[in-house]
């Protein structure tokens, strides 16, 4: 005959609360007992006596601060934090005298809270609660929530809940307190029958009557065990079955926890509500700023790529503080020519002239420049030609016309070949632009009038001093190069520095940088919208996490593990924030569009609107973090007993 450890052996264990600085105070005190398996005791003594601290220390709620508590031969002091949820999820089960039922959830979901935490399957953990529940006399009460249900009903739901995980060892906690006579005993008839069946009752109570339904009785008082005694029973209930170890069936159900976690939410729908348009306004707002800044950033590019970035512009005055003026010549355009980086030079002259055409004239700037000005300003025509070089080499007066003059003194559209008049002097029409959207380094192109640079210095202009001079570099690696030999020609050939050599390229990159920070502005600005939002998320997680301690003590007393109850308000949190995102992005796409109605730029992309999301979720995450890390660490007897 094999002989099997007592299930349950105490030595000398005691309990003290306190520390150094406030003293201790001792509840229990050289407790001594064994339990064997398939055993019938009540625990029993007056208001303050220990026993409830007993029982919490049995069902391993709590740990003991001296002495030795062995559960089948193992010194439960040795065992981590989820290695006691595992012996309270798969050995233990708890009768509580205020039933302690999870509110929002029905009867079923309630019996089958511990098999989500030890993994069983979902059809089969189905199954168990119904048959238990039905065995109970509760099938018709599987949908009701526990405030539906009489206090007898909701007591035998505990008791259900106690054995869907097989419930070896059954702790009640004054199971018939808060009950009439009649469901009182119906329910200590129940733990009578259990006992009956090979379990392991232990039954905490103050009440003699009720103990002595036991087959054993420890009195306890003052902590301190006064009397252990075995009660003569007619026909005495025999064990069937010992102890064996309960091997874990899988991982916790999450998805069943995420469940739970959305109908909590949707429990206090006003308050998830405003946290909820927290999270959106942020996220909108964020997603707005970025396409702002992506609009503006794509307008500017536009602007800025009409410029070249391989082009550089020589006026003839130095911006420094002398403010000198300088001259360009016809030797200086020829000299620039012959060096070797410079792929291009384009002289230019401006002016001012009067239009005219019929009965329509118009004032309109003039720029006389050469055949090479289109293809390096990168100029586009709408019809026609723009200025050939038997026009230049000839002086022949033609004229391109911009978009807007075009279409102010041809309205009907037939342009090109007509006759006009630049300051009384005929020009013929050869081309026009296409429209520049714009002006450039050489002004509004679009209210322009473009000429051979020979016939409009003779012709319109009527000077011989070049406004300015636009270079083209071989390549945007030699654009360096290129301005210093310019400096150092122009320098030379004038005597002194007399000119300003404006650098594209480096005015590119300025404005790129400048956009960048405009965006990083926009970005921050939305980005506190987004963190006062992720702060409301943490301030309605902590006081969820407040208002629900005792729903935390009651998962973490079926055998929730820590990490369990972290994911459950972590979830929540991500949730919260995950809606508020999906809101905020609607919101942002929206917003979008009534900004472009009043014509400012905005540029909605993929990987905004995915940085906005992704936003969301880590907002969740980040701010959801603390409170699931204190709803985890919750002790808990003190979550059980929190009002």
């Amino acid at each position: 005959m094999v002989n099997h450890p007592p299930l349950i052996s105490l030595s000398g264990v005691g309990k003290q609360y306190g520390d150094d600085a406030r003293g201790y105070v001792s509840v229990l005190q050289d407790i001594n007992l064994t339990i064997n398996a398939g055993e019938f005791v009540a625990l029993i003594g007056p208001s303050g006596s220990g026993k409830s601290t007993l029982m919490h220390i049995l069902g391993a709620l709590d740990r003991a601060t001296q002495g030795v508590y062995r559960f089948a031969g193992q010194d439960i002091s040795q065992l981590s934090t989820d290695q006691l949820s595992q012996l309270r999820r798969t050995v233990f089960g708890f009768v509580f005298q205020r039933y302690f039922l999870i509110p929002g959830i029905s009867a079923q979901e309630n019996v089958e809270l511990p098999a989500v935490y030890s993994g069983l399957e979902k059809r089969l953990r189905h199954e168990h609660a119904q048959t238990l529940l039905e065995q109970l006399s509760l099938f018709d009460r599987l949908a009701y929530k526990p405030e539906q249900l009489s206090g007898g009903q909701q007591q035998r739901v505990s008791i259900a809940r106690a054995l869907i995980n097989g419930g070896e060892v059954l702790l009640a906690d004054e199971p018939t307190g808060a009950l009439d006579s009649a469901n009182g005993e119906s329910v200590l008839a129940l733990l009578e029958t259990l006992a009956a069946s090979g379990r392991t009752v232990i039954l905490v109570t103050h009440n003699p009557d009720v103990a002595n339904r036991a087959r054993r009785v420890i009195e306890l008082r003052d902590g301190r065990i006064v009397s252990d005694t075995v009660r003569a029973v007619s026909s005495p209930a025999v064990a069937t079955r010992t102890y064996q170890p309960v091997t874990e069936r899988g991982k916790t159900d999450r998805y069943t926890l995420l469940g739970q976690a959305w109908r909590t939410l949707l429990f206090s729908p006003l308050r998830s509500a405003l946290t909820l348009l927290g999270i959106a306004i942020g996220i909108a707002s964020i997603l707005v700023m970025l396409g702002i800044g992506e609009g503006a950033r794509q307008e500017m590019s536009k602007t800025l790529s009409r410029l070249g970035s391989t082009l550089m512009t020589v006026i003839p005055q130095s911006i420094d503080a002398d403010m000198v003026a300088g001259r360009i010549t016809d030797s200086d355009i020829e000299a620039l020519k012959r060096l070797p980086d410079v792929d291009a030079v384009v002289p230019m002259l401006t002016g001012q002239a009067t239009v005219r055409q019929g009965a329509f004239n118009l004032k309109s700037s003039v720029i006389a420049t050469t055949t090479e000005a289109m293809s390096v300003n990168n100029w586009g025509l709408r019809a026609g030609t723009f200025i050939m070089p038997l026009h230049e080499y000839a002086n022949m007066s033609v004229t391109v016309l911009g978009s807007e003059v075009a279409q102010r003194i041809f309205p009907a559209g037939n342009v090109v070949g007509r006759d006009i008049l630049l300051n009384n002097i005929p020009f013929t029409v050869v081309g026009i632009l296409a429209e520049q959207g714009g002006a450039d380094m050489n002004g509004n192109l679009d209210q322009a009038v473009i000429v051979p640079f020979g016939a409009g210095r003779l012709r319109v202009i009527g000077r011989q001093n070049i406004d300015s001079v636009t270079l083209k570099a071989r390549s945007l690696q030699t654009v360096r190069s290129v301005e210093r030999e310019v400096n150092d020609l122009l320098t030379a050939r004038h005597q002194r520095p007399d000119f300003t050599i404006i650098n594209r390229a480096a005015i590119l990159r300025s404005q790129e940088e400048s956009m960048d920070i405009m965006t990083a502005m926009l970005g921050s600005i939305a980005a506190i919208s987004l963190l006062v939002g992720g702060i409301g998320v943490m301030n309605v997680m902590l006081m969820s996490v407040a208002e629900r301690t005792r729903e935390i003590g009651i998962r973490l007393a079926v055998g929730a593990r820590q990490q369990d109850i972290q994911f459950q308000f972590l979830w929540e949190a991500v949730i919260l924030a995950l809606s508020g995102g999906v809101v905020g992005l609607l919101a942002g796409c929206f917003l979008a569009q009534i900004v472009h109605t009043f014509g400012k730029p905005v540029q909605l992309g993929f990987f905004p609107a995915l940085f906005s999301f992704f936003s969301a979720i880590a907002t969740g995450l980040l701010f959801g973090y603390l409170p699931a890390r204190k709803a985890a660490r919750l002790d808990p007897v003190m979550a059980l007993n929190q009002e």
